[in-house]
Order: C-alpha cells, then structure tokens, then sequence
C-alpha cells in the first residue's frame, strides 16, 4: 500500500503535500461553522481520552494528526499493521494518501460523519484512491470522503474491488475528477447509503473478472448524480441490483445495461439524465424490461435496443 502523495494531475486544482493528515479546509458553501467546530471537538476529545485496553490495542486502531491518542498518522500504516478482522477509526482531517487492502478483511471508519477526507492525485495511471484485492472477507469503509485523480485511460476508478475481494461501502461521499467513482471487476460489492457524483466518467461501474467472475453489485439508498457518462453502467459479466436509489442529472443514461450483464431494478427515481432514464440491450442482457418499467419512477420510458 501506498501513502504518500504524488503531485496532483493537470486541471485538479490541488498541489501535492506531505502523507499526514491536515485541517480541514474553511467550510464549503452550505456547511455551518458549527459543524467544524463540533469536528475539531471530537478530536480534542480522543487527544484527553484513555487508551484503549491493551488486550484490544490491535483490535482497535486510532488514525489522527500529532497532539491526539493516534497511535498511527496515516490509514495506510494502520492497514500495514491491523490484523485480520480490525477496526481503524479515523480522526477529522485531509489524508493525501492511497489506500490498497489486499488479503484481510477490515473495518475502517470516521470518528465523525463527513469529517474525514482521503485525496490521492497522481500522474501515473492505476492509481485508486482505495482498491480491494484478494481480502479474506468483506472490507467495510464507513463515513469517508473519497476523492481521486490518475491519469488513465483504462482502469481509471475512485475506489476499485478487483477480483477475490468483497467491499463494503457505507455513508461515503465518492468523486473522481478523471474517471469513475467505484468499480467493481470479478469482485462483490455493497454500496449503501452514499453519495457518488460529478465524476469524469460513470458513476458506478460493473463488469466481471477477465478469469469469468462475475462483478456482483448492490447498490441500495444511493445518490448518483452529475456524472458525465451514466449514472451506473453494467456490462460484460456485471451482475447488479439497484434498490430505492435515487440517479438524476448525469450526462448519458441514468442506468446502462448493455451486452452480456444481468441486473434488477426495484424503487429507484431515474430522472434528469441527458440520453434517458434506463438504456437495455435486449437480446443480449438477463432483464425483464417490464419489471424495470413497472417497478421503478423513470420520467422516460426504458429504452429497450435490440442487437
């Protein structure tokens, strides 16, 4: 794994710095004071608050800027060091650095919801902000920000699950300023409860592995919206289900099910997207088009292409 920061891409708008975390910017438009302040708070709180008990020091691992009980300052050396089944709490602040999980299983989540940012800008392609591989059992991210550019003309993912690995995504806010927000390869994914959106390319994005794994996806209580290409694109061995998402306002389809996937589609609003709600290549894909039509509020009819 990897946790330090290379100079950021063209057009990111952001400068390369150290690995460790930062303070956090002044509030964006819309974000309260208050709310910062109730962020520095918490931290203050881990700086004054007893270790954990030593039979659970490397169960639980704290994440956190220098003057906290942050035994680590980076996730990476967190993950380096957890054992298989460890939580790793993170506390507010920037953290420039990228995230590779590879052969454990894990729990990694902010202290406080929307409190913690993970950025990783880099000029070499390949590069995710977090990638899963070959994990024993389902990695879970809780409450993170994920941010991401690579430059890359394939494979070019805010967060990727490759084959053998299963990830758990919850309460996330996902962006990648150069490809996709999250991908899944031959590799099980859940994404609940997050917002993906305003990505150079999809949203979300499933396909199987180049061994024939299918790229298994459940997408449930999602935003996905802004994103220059589809909301979510399905395609050759992607195997999806999307559950009570709302997917609005992207540059193509809202929901792109094309040749050789399989994918159902329950209580989801598509709406607002630049070619149409739900695109189906009939023929080619495992999807009733009725259920879709019947099941779902899509402010167009799905566009059912025979091939």
């Amino acid at each position: 794994m990897q946790s330090s920061l290379v100079g950021g891409g063209a057009g990111t708008g952001r400068r390369g710095g150290s690995s460790g975390p930062r303070p956090l910017p002044p509030p964006a438009p819309g974000v309260s004071r208050r709310r910062l302040l109730s962020a520095a708070a918490a931290a203050a709180a881990w700086t004054t608050a007893a270790p954990p008990p030593a039979a659970r020091a490397e169960a639980t691992m704290l994440v956190g800027p220098p003057g906290t009980a942050a035994k680590f300052q980076t996730i990476g050396d967190a993950i380096a060091a957890a054992e298989a089944g460890g939580t790793i709490t993170v506390l507010p602040g920037q953290y420039r650095e990228r995230l590779v999980i590879e052969g454990k299983f894990l729990t990694i989540q902010s202290a406080q919801a929307g409190t913690v940012e993970v950025l990783w800008q880099s000029s070499k392609p390949y590069e995710h902000t977090l990638e899963t591989k070959n994990t024993s059992g389902a990695v879970t991210v809780r409450g993170l920000t994920l941010r991401h550019f690579s430059k890359s003309v394939a494979q070019n993912y805010c967060v990727l699950a490759k084959a053998g690995s299963s990830l758990v995504l919850e309460s996330c806010d996902i962006s990648s300023d150069s490809g996709v927000g999250v991908g899944v390869e031959g590799a099980v994914l859940q994404l609940k409860d997050s917002a993906v959106h305003d990505c150079e390319r999809h949203g979300v994005a499933a396909y199987g592995g180049f061994e024939g794994a299918p790229g298994r996806c459940l997408v449930m209580g999602c935003t996905i919206s802004g994103n220059k290409l589809s909301g979510v694109f399905v395609r050759d061995g992607g195997n999806a289900v999307l559950r009570d998402n709302t997917v609005a306002n992207n540059g193509e389809f809202g929901v792109a099910l094309l040749d050789g996937c399989s994918a159902r589609l329950f209580d989801n609003k598509v709406a607002g997207n630049g070619a149409g709600s739900v695109q189906i290549h009939v023929g080619s894909v495992a999807v009733d088009a009725a259920e879709v039509a019947a099941r779902n509020t899509l402010d167009t009819p799905a566009a059912a292409v025979t091939l």
